[in-house]
């Protein structure tokens, strides 16, 4: 009689040990970008020290068929999270790989993009420095907001070297919180 019990409680610990093995993909390191949807719009969103989520993203475009939304969103995610973690994420720029514009994460200004730190390819014939003035654009999201730019009061939030654009992330992440109310992270849930 005690054997039939067996499998079931088998069965309970190998659930439970799965469980604490093998984490829900779902949750996500508080300091990592993640791709999630939020009202049918898949987004990447930028980490809050506080919790939150900014929305760095908003991919949109079905134009291009072998890349949708989802896709882009869930790359575009990996690749930022891999420059964070090698330290080279303090700036986003643009550039050429191979004759395609891309936009990249560079550690400082005066950084190249390269296959290596490349976040994303751009359509053939897009300005690398429109889209990242476009990618960083406030004036949209400010609703008439004062921005107050602090930070560490040597570095703007847009400069220029040699003909190329150059974001200070850091800065930029610190405007996102003057004029956005951040996302609260238990209202996205992040794919992989």
């Amino acid at each position: 009689m005690k054997i039939r019990f067996l499998p079931r409680i088998l069965a309970g610990i190998t659930l439970t040990l799965g469980t604490l093995i093998f984490p829900s993909s779902t949750t996500a390191n508080p300091n990592s970008y993640i791709c999630a949807q939020l009202h049918g719009v898949w987004t990447t969103w930028s980490p809050d020290i506080e919790g939150g989520r900014y929305a760095l993203v908003h991919w949109k475009n079905n134009k291009i068929s072998n890349w949708p939304p989802r896709k882009r969103c869930i790359v575009v995610s990996q690749r930022i999270n891999r420059l964070v973690n090698t330290g080279t994420f303090n700036h986003m720029s643009g550039g050429f790989i191979n004759g395609n514009p891309v936009v990249c994460g560079v550690r400082s200004r005066g950084g190249s993009c390269t296959k290596e730190n490349t976040i994303l390819t751009l359509p053939v014939g897009y300005s690398p420095n429109t889209a990242i003035k476009q990618l960083t654009d406030l004036s949209y999201r400010a609703s008439g907001k004062t921005i107050t730019l602090s930070g560490n009061g040597n570095e703007p939030l847009m400069s220029t070297e040699n003909g190329q654009t150059y974001v200070n992330v850091d800065v930029f992440q610190e405007v996102l919180k003057q004029i956005e109310t951040p996302v609260p992270s238990s209202e996205l849930t992040p794919v992989e």
